[in-house]
């Protein structure tokens, strides 16, 4: 029969480890987030194994010397490494904190927009408009992460600082365009006006989900979680970009025979025929894992786009 402290150990363990690839323990180890902490953690192991091991096979020649004892060496050795092991452990728990911020507010964001099917309605108060100017109440703050830990970013590499600010420009951007449709006091008799504005608020909320997926993406490295915010991104990505994609075109221009914006969303075709499909395979063979549950529900929503 195994000992108490037989039995806790591997408990302890287990506990550390439940979440598998969303454990902070094991994140440590394997996240490009702390990559640089993680060098700096193993070059002080190393170092403080070699300043050690000298120490002993030189303490002869330290304890006659003037310079150092030993022991004292060893101590100041030992001292020193596991403060800077300390350090990198609370700064990599603390960055990986940033992470989980602002990757749970995007998805969060974008996982609120599908539900309403904000980008559905749009397009349907574009080809119908209504009799009444639209209302928007701007008041509230739907981003305290952003705007309350914004220098937080500092910490985080180029590539993942770039979406994340991105997103929040252009939600910020897309608020700018709800206000404009506010301006217009008779939508089905001020129609150009209003389809113009209209298509600026697509406009914004699809960048704005394409750089949340983006965001995602780098923000987050547990698969299951990751794959899930994206199809829910992608549920209403798709709808704003299939009509972006029709009242957005080269023959829809009036103002030169090059569409920039039309020539800039045929780019993203080919990205979206390959990520759909991974996606979907990707998800179809974790089926059954508990894991992927979430992912596996909404399969059924996502493979429409798959085909």
């Amino acid at each position: 029969m195994p000992s108490r402290r037989e039995s806790l150990r591997p408990r302890i363990w287990q506990d550390l480890t439940r979440d598998e690839g969303a454990s902070t323990l094991v994140r440590l180890n394997v996240s490009q987030h702390v990559a640089d902490l993680r060098l700096i953690f193993h070059a002080t192991v190393v170092v403080m194994i070699i300043g050690v091991v000298f120490a002993l096979l030189m303490h002869a020649w330290l304890d006659n010397s003037s310079i150092v004892s030993a022991s004292a060496l060893v101590a100041a050795i030992v001292g020193t490494g596991c403060g800077v092991l300390v350090w990198t452990y609370q700064s990599g728990s603390a960055r990986l904190g940033i992470v989980d911020l602002f990757s749970c507010e995007i998805a969060t964001i974008c996982r609120v927009v599908t539900i309403v099917g904000a980008a559905s309605h749009y397009a349907e108060i574009y080809r119908t408009p209504p009799s009444r100017p639209a209302v928007f109440n701007s008041a509230e703050q739907y981003t305290p992460v952003f705007d309350n830990n914004s220098k937080d970013l500092e910490v985080l590499e180029a590539r993942t600082v770039e979406p994340v600010t991105e997103f929040y420009t252009y939600l910020k951007a897309m608020r700018d365009y709800l206000r404009l449709l506010t301006t217009i006091e008779h939508p089905d008799a001020q129609v150009e006006q209003w389809q113009a504005a209209v298509r600026g608020v697509v406009y914004m909320l699809f960048l704005t989900l394409e750089s949340g997926r983006h965001s995602i993406q780098r923000l987050i490295e547990f698969d299951p979680e990751r794959v899930q915010n994206i199809i829910t991104i992608l549920l209403s990505e798709l709808v704003a970009y299939g009509f972006l994609t029709k009242v957005i075109s080269p023959e829809t221009s009036d103002h030169s025979r090059y569409n920039a914006h039309a020539a800039r969303l045929k780019l993203r075709e080919d990205v979206y025929l390959r990520l759909v499909p991974e996606l979907y395979w990707e998800t179809l063979d974790h089926r059954g894992d508990r894991d992927w549950a979430k992912a596996s529900v909404m399969l059924s929503a996502h493979s429409r786009f798959a085909g």
